[in-house]
C-alpha cells in the first residue's frame, strides 16, 4: 500500500515478500505436483523482483519443505556422506538466489529439525533438516543473522518438528528511503472505577 508517514521521503518504499511453503512428502512419487510447486515459488520470486519499484526488495521463502541436502550434516545417519533424494530442489532454490540461512551461518554443523516417532524409527527413518528458511543474499548473509533450531522439544500439538528462529536485521543502518510503516504504536487506556472516591478524585473526574 502507497502509504507514508509526514515527513517520508517521496521515493520508492521499503518492500518485502514472505513465501510460505509446504513441499510434497514424497516428491518421488509426486515428482509433476512438486516440480510446478517449486517453478511457481521461483517465478513469484522473479516476477515480484522485477516488478517497477521492487528491484531492491528481499525475499523470504519459509516452511517445511520436506527436503533435505547432505545426509551427514542434515540427517542423523551414520556413514559418509551422500545426496539425499530432493537435494536437486534446494540447489534449484539456491541457484535462483534463494540461499540457505541456516547453511550461511553454520556451515559445519550436523543439524535436524524433525524426530520421527519411534515407530518410524525402527522402520529406518532418519532425524533431518527439512524445515528451511530461505533468503535473498542480503539478508542470508547478513553478520548479524541470528539463526538456530530449538531443540528443546516440539512444537505444539502433535508435530515431531522443532521450530527454526532467525533474527533478520531489516535497514539496520536506516538507509532506505521510505521504510513501509509495520504497525503504529497503539497507547491503551483502561477505565477502573474507584470505590470510596475522596473529594479531589470527585472533582478531578467532573472536570
Amino acid at each position: 500500500r502507497q502509504q507514508r508517514e509526514p515527513g517520508q521521503p517521496q521515493g520508492p518504499l521499503q518492500r518485502m515478500m514472505i513465501q510460505a511453503v509446504y513441499g510434497y512428502n514424497n516428491p518421488d512419487q509426486q515428482r509433476a505436483l512438486s516440480n510446478n510447486l517449486w517453478a511457481a515459488v521461483i517465478g513469484e520470486k522473479q516476477t515480484y523482483l522485477k516488478q517497477a519499484g521492487h528491484s531492491w526488495a528481499s525475499v523470504i521463502t519459509v516452511g517445511d519443505f520436506n527436503a533435505a541436502e547432505s545426509s551427514l550434516l542434515d540427517t542423523d545417519r551414520d556413514g559418509g556422506d551422500r545426496r539425499e533424494k530432493e537435494a536437486g530442489i534446494l540447489n534449484s532454490l539456491q541457484g535462483a538466489g534463494l540461499h540457505d540461512v541456516f547453511r550461511e551461518h553454520h556451515p559445519a554443523v550436523r543439524a535436524w529439525s524433525r524426530v520421527p516417532p519411534q515407530s518410524l524409527r525402527e522402520q529406518g527413518h532418519a532425524a533431518r533438516r527439512i524445515d528451511h528458511i530461505r533468503a535473498t543474499p542480503e539478508l542470508a548473509q547478513h553478520p548479524a543473522v541470528r539463526i538456530g533450531i530449538h531443540a528443546g522439544r516440539p512444537m505444539e500439538g502433535d508435530s515431531d518438528h522443532m521450530p527454526v528462529i532467525c533474527d533478520m536485521p531489516i535497514d539496520c543502518a536506516k538507509l532506505a528511503e521510505a521504510v513501509c510503516p509495520v504497525w503504529s504504536p497503539n497507547v491503551i487506556y483502561k477505565l477502573v472505577m474507584a470505590e470510596n472516591l475522596t473529594e479531589k478524585q470527585t472533582e478531578a473526574f467532573n472536570q
